[in-house]
């Protein structure tokens, strides 16, 4: 029997207290999204000297934004989810609750601004690639909870298609906002994911006390002759920090074509390539992707296949390079209440060991 917990209350608490959706057109106004996920992992096949673990947990997101104007508004996300890897076996254990974005936006149909927490813009495949598993490799290089500003401008070129090109300078959050709350864990430890709060001492790109590291991204869509075609380009240099001596230096360029063959049936491929030198301000530590992915959906039904190829290269005095590969599969069915369920594999090698696990998901989505 599952034990009850503050993470089940809390994930119950946010459905339970939000009304209907929201058709105001006068402002002020408040808008939102919930996104609940409970997934359970179970690694069937496991390298030598490791545990076979069974992994429940959930991710929960939501989103808020309150408008002053059509134009103005301030937007929030908030995370719940795991900071801890799993070592043995859990149920819903090991989650923390913190703001991932808190930031001014202004926006109309030619540029926008923001200031403030907020993620900036470098690849896609983390959360693009179709599938429970699809960004697991991915994931390493999504930038997320930095404090800044940024901004971007708009092109609607008709048959051109549309273009936006993204700018945004930042540092790593060290505020009060990188608290976490339920669980805490401490930077550095061996299994902490997110640590409960980030110091300058803990170093890391972009953990510094001035707006030294910047992303460039370029984005576009909706070409009249190819619609669904849609593309990303994105350059990072980000500053090192305390235990850094190098900067950061990151490309990475996707494509992705959602094919309606029918008023039924999609495929939907994803190719993404990203290269990252120098990863965490080490000198001579480089890392390379190779994503790409098949999506195909027919009505409620979707399945997915990914393959993911990682090239770590390490200084000749660390150790030995390493050439890791992910594959996954998954099958989902959505109802028509806003639930998903979906059942996915994924069979991964790092460091030269295999590891096998099948999972199982339900995704809820809520806007309002």
């Amino acid at each position: 029997m599952i034990p009850r917990t503050p993470i089940l209350s809390f994930a119950g608490a946010l459905i339970s207290v939000l009304g209907g959706p929201s058709h105001a057109q006068t402002y002020p106004a408040i808008t939102g999204e919930l996104e609940v996920e409970f997934q359970n992992d179970r690694a069937y096949a496991v390298p030598a000297g490791a545990r076979r673990t069974n992994d429940l947990f959930t991710k929960t997101e939501l989103g808020l934004a309150l408008f002053a104007t059509k134009e103005l508004s301030l937007q929030s996300g908030f995370v719940l989810e795991p900071v801890r890897s799993a070592e043995r076996s859990r149920a819903f254990q090991d989650h923390g609750l913190y703001v991932e974005k808190l930031f001014a936006n202004y926006e109309n149909e030619n540029f926008s601004t923001y200031l403030g927490k907020f993620n900036p813009g470098f690849g896609i495949a983390w959360d693009k690639a179709p599938g429970i598993y699809g960004a697991d490799f991915s994931e390493d290089y999504e930038l997320t909870e930095r404090l800044g500003l940024g901004g971007s401008v708009k092109y609607h070129g008709l048959d051109l298609g549309e273009h936006e090109f993204g700018v945004a300078v930042f540092t790593a959050d060290t505020s009060a906002l990188s608290n976490s709350a339920f669980t805490r864990p401490r930077a550095g430890e061996p299994t902490t994911t997110r640590p409960r709060r980030l110091h300058r001492a803990n170093g890391g790109s972009s953990n510094t006390e001035a707006l030294r590291s910047f992303s460039l991204t370029l984005d576009g869509g909706e070409f009249r002759l190819l619609p669904g075609l849609s593309y990303h380009v994105g350059l990072a240099r980000q500053h090192p920090g305390a235990d850094g001596t190098r900067h950061e230096f990151g490309l990475v360029g996707a494509v992705q074509y959602a094919w309606q063959i029918t008023k039924l049936w999609t495929i939907t491929p994803l190719a993404e390539y990203a290269a990252v030198r120098n990863v965490g301000g080490a000198d001579g530590t480089h890392r390379s992707y190779l994503t790409a992915a098949l999506a195909v959906s027919r009505g409620h039904y979707s399945a997915s296949v990914s393959h993911t190829k990682r090239w770590v290269d390490m200084p000749d005095d660390a150790g030995p390079d390493q050439r890791d590969r992910l594959t996954t599969a998954s099958f989902g069915y959505a109802f028509d209440f806003g639930v998903e369920a979906s059942v996915g594999w994924k069979r991964e090698r790092v460091d030269g060991a295999h590891a096998d696990t099948f999972g199982a998901q339900l995704r809820y989505s809520y806007r309002f």
